[in-house]
């Protein structure tokens, strides 16, 4: 049982991505990002992936000019890193906090 990220609030500065959501009573692990999900969110500065994200579509944060950090928490998550590089603002940091 696995959901994708589709999209954010627009006007949220900070977003964190759960490791897994509860719909209608089960649980399901968050494991992908949509395609241009955070393209309406203007004023996103910080974005927090979880541990289960393993794919992430292209232009995932492109529009986002305010966007200065996205931290991986996953170790699945390092494959996309070179995606999300390619959709951020040259002044944003893509930082490691990695699951031992």
């Amino acid at each position: 049982r696995t959901v994708k990220v589709y999209s954010c609030q627009a006007g949220k500065k900070k977003v964190t991505i759960p490791d897994s959501v509860l719909i209608r009573g089960k649980k399901y692990k968050v494991t992908g990002i949509r395609e241009k999900a955070f393209t309406k969110c203007k004023k996103l500065e910080k974005v927090v992936l979880g541990i289960h994200i393993k794919k992430v579509g292209k232009k995932v944060f492109c529009k986002n000019k305010k966007l200065k950090t996205v931290i991986i928490q996953s170790n699945k998550g390092l494959k996309q890193a070179s995606k999300i590089a390619g959709s951020i603002p040259e002044r944003c940091k893509i930082r490691y906090k990695l699951q031992q």
